[in-house]
């Protein structure tokens, strides 16, 4: 065999080895090289809402603590093919982010899949996409309400929906915002929206579950940079407000960023109040629900900062809420440490069985729902 060849396939021989053993030691000690991995994996570029579920996807989130199997339906939601309409059985929809979508949860260990369970005569369908804010939510709606559920759940996240639904970015990504308008009524704005990265092309490195190409991902986007056509004047907002403000009360903080809260939080009541007005316009009254959705923050108050309260943020939004007539559930008292992932801010299995008992007990008490 001429010399070359021989070279050739050392060469060959040495890459495998090398790229396996590098393979091998991700799997044994580089957890944390996966924990930069996410979601938006299985996602694709919508010039409606910023992304959406990317339909027919399939692989694996691995991060510090878990690897979880990610299945998106055809129709886009992480979740079982939707059944058709049966009469004399209801749909819920449910919407919100990441703790819909059941980051750090497996498919039937979601508050979903948990609330199907205890209310077997019902059809529970998750609409949840991480990352979005209740600005995208409202876009989301009238594909919603398309499906012709009998009751709409909006679960709202505590520590950051109200900043994600007046931030034109999330994750990187361009997304519509809401503001203030002239009029003194919420608009939507930032459209239309610049597709920031090609979300979904990565699927590769989730499908074939080999961190190698995880690492070579992650790699690639932060090489990548940003887009230059952020720049635009659609993608500035006037109003800032950092998550730990929303935590702080009134009198520690300065009049400016007293004002920037009590905008923040009137707009998000405002949108939720929106949502609340087309789904009884289309469903009837009494078919709405935001069901605060507690975070880290809300259980462990020496991780937010000093002077802060675990309870400003819901509490203020609560107030909002009610004042506008909008149905409530409130289940902060009833989760602890223990139900949230230990690096991971997101809840374990445990928390989704509390949290999806709390949203079965109310709503097998609403009329709506009732045969």
């Amino acid at each position: 065999m001429r010399s070359w060849i021989k070279n050739a396939i050392l060469l060959v021989i040495a890459w495998a080895i090398a790229l396996g053993g590098i393979e091998l030691a991700l799997r044994l000690f580089g957890d944390n090289v996966l924990a930069l991995g996410n979601q938006f994996v299985f996602y694709r570029f919508d010039p409606k809402l910023g992304w959406s579920n990317n339909p027919n996807s399939h692989g694996h989130l691995t991060r510090a603590e878990y690897s979880i199997p990610v299945d998106i339906n055809s129709v886009g939601m992480r979740d079982r093919e939707p059944p058709p309409r049966v009469e004399g059985r209801k749909r819920i929809a449910v919407l919100g982010d990441s703790f819909v979508w059941g980051v750090g949860a497996r498919y039937g260990e979601r508050f979903t899949e948990v609330l199907q369970r205890k209310l077997p005569r019902f059809d529970v369908l998750n609409y949840g996409v991480s990352g979005y804010g209740t600005t995208q939510e409202l876009a989301q709606l009238d594909g919603v309400l398309d499906a012709k559920p009998d009751y709409v759940v909006v679960a709202l996240c505590l520590s950051n929906d109200v900043t994600d639904s007046i931030s034109p970015f999330g994750q990187g990504y361009n997304r519509p915002f809401a503001r203030r308008g002239p009029d003194g009524k919420v608009e939507i704005t930032g459209y239309p929206l610049v597709n920031v990265r090609a979300i979904g092309v990565k699927l590769i490195g989730a499908d074939s579950g080999i961190r190698l190409l995880a690492l070579v991902n992650m790699a690639r986007e932060a090489m990548a940079g940003p887009n230059p056509a952020l720049n635009a004047p659609r993608f500035k907002t006037d109003l800032q407000v950092a998550d730990f403000e929303l935590y702080l009360p009134d009198d520690k903080l300065t009049p400016e960023a007293r004002e920037r809260k009590r905008k923040a939080l009137d707009i998000e009541a405002d949108l939720l109040a929106e949502m609340n007005a087309e789904v009884t316009r289309r469903l009837g009254p009494g078919r709405f629900l935001v069901a605060l959705v507690p975070t880290k923050w809300e259980v462990m108050p020496q991780l937010l900062p000093a002077n802060a309260r675990s309870n400003e943020n819901g509490d203020q939004l609560l107030a909002r809420l009610r004042a506008r007539g909008i149905e409530t559930l409130d289940p902060r008292g009833k989760f602890t440490a223990q139900d949230f992932w230990r690096k991971d801010g997101h809840w374990n299995a445990e928390g989704h069985v509390v949290f999806g008992d709390s949203l079965a007990e109310r709503l097998a008490a609403q009329p709506a729902l009732r045969p």
